[in-house]
């Protein structure tokens, strides 16, 4: 009966058939109300599977994204495959339609992931200068984000998949404006690491002092990390250690993901880390208190000098207060001292 089964059909099939003949009319018409449901969905499956091998026919011609089925149906031994016989031809039209299609939307979705990685290169690229904040929104964006090309790019592909899918620009998720607040998005999430780590390295680094630029600042946080994996990685080998004597296990190194290095931090986490330690240093010193001026890398590894001058500048602060509380303390003993003296007068 083929993939669309009637009535009709299966009399002119059957109607011959002593079993078809043995029914009066309305029993006939009982009997094929309670398999037509059945054959229709055999029907449809066998369909389905005819497109389906129609298609791996098509798609083994190499076809070029804008041929018309007039165009492949005249091609040498198309018309003649079985795949292609096995349809009537208004289905081979439905189906090739179907088929280029899913082809264009194919290629939009290609198109449009493309644009969107250079066009989040971009914004990258922006955030690396400072240009960039993790509290920008997509109607704050700064200028500089839709003068580049690469924003242009994304719009018309965005515009493009919008066109291929059918849909809204405005509810694409490669639309410019998403990817923006996407990217800001991990901006704010990675922040507070990128912070940690930035202020963990300058309160490590000795070489600082609070006439460093940011670029000076942020060379050597890298410097200082590599002479710190430098020694980590001989100590390691020397006696399997971290370093500092102690040994590690695979499964600890496992339980976290490395931290970000130096050199790839946010720059909004890298000059709030710069802006603390400046003011921390204030007078110049070097960042542990102990001026430690510029290091052999070789030997920065060294963090009990910086920790001990650390140490130091926090005892005379305290001191400092201390002596401070007792001048006050000091004179309330002697306003208190006073006051019989001021009420004898007064007396």
């Amino acid at each position: 009966l083929g993939p669309r089964p009637s009535f009709s059909a299966a009399r002119t099939l059957y109607g011959d058939d002593p079993r078809w003949r043995a029914l009066e009319r309305q029993e006939r018409d009982e009997a094929w109300d309670e398999v037509e449901e059945e054959l229709a969905a055999r029907g449809k499956a066998l369909l389905k599977q005819r497109e389906a091998s129609f298609r791996e026919l098509l798609a083994g011609l190499g076809l070029a994204g804008d041929e018309a089925w007039s165009d492949v149906r005249s091609r040498e031994g198309v018309l003649a495959d079985p795949r292609c016989k096995a349809l009537a031809e208004p289905e081979r039209r439905a189906a090739f339609a179907a088929f280029a299609a899913a082809r264009a939307l194919e290629a939009a979705e290609v198109a449009a992931s493309r644009a969107r990685h250079g066009f989040e290169q971009h914004l990258s690229s922006l955030q690396k200068r400072g240009l960039l904040r993790r509290a920008c929104r997509w109607r704050e964006a700064p200028d500089e984000v839709k003068e580049d090309e690469r924003y242009r790019q994304l719009k018309e592909r965005c515009r493009e998949l919008a066109e291929a899918k059918q849909s809204k620009l405005s509810e694409e998720p490669h639309h410019p404006g998403a990817v923006f607040d996407g990217f800001v998005a991990k901006l704010r999430q990675a922040y507070p690491a990128h912070l940690a780590r930035a202020s963990e390295l300058a309160g490590r680094c000795s070489t600082l002092c609070a006439a460093d630029s940011l670029p000076d600042f942020v060379a050597k946080l890298a410097a200082w990390e590599e002479a710190e994996e430098r020694r980590d990685g001989a100590g390691e080998e020397g006696g399997g250690g971290n370093g500092n004597g102690e040994k590690t296990s695979d499964a600890h190194a496992d339980a976290a993901p490395p931290p970000p290095r130096a050199a790839e931090l946010l720059h909004e986490a890298v000059a709030a880390a710069h802006e603390l330690t400046v003011a921390r240093l204030g007078g110049g010193e070097g960042a542990g208190g102990g001026g430690g001026g510029e290091a052999d890398a070789d030997a920065a590894g060294d963090d009990g000098a910086a920790d001990g001058a650390a140490d130091e500048e926090e005892a005379r602060g305290k001191k400092k207060r201390r002596k401070k509380h007792r001048k006050r303390d000091h004179k309330e003993d002697d306003a208190k001292a006073d006051e019989p003296s001021r009420s004898r007068s007064r007396s």
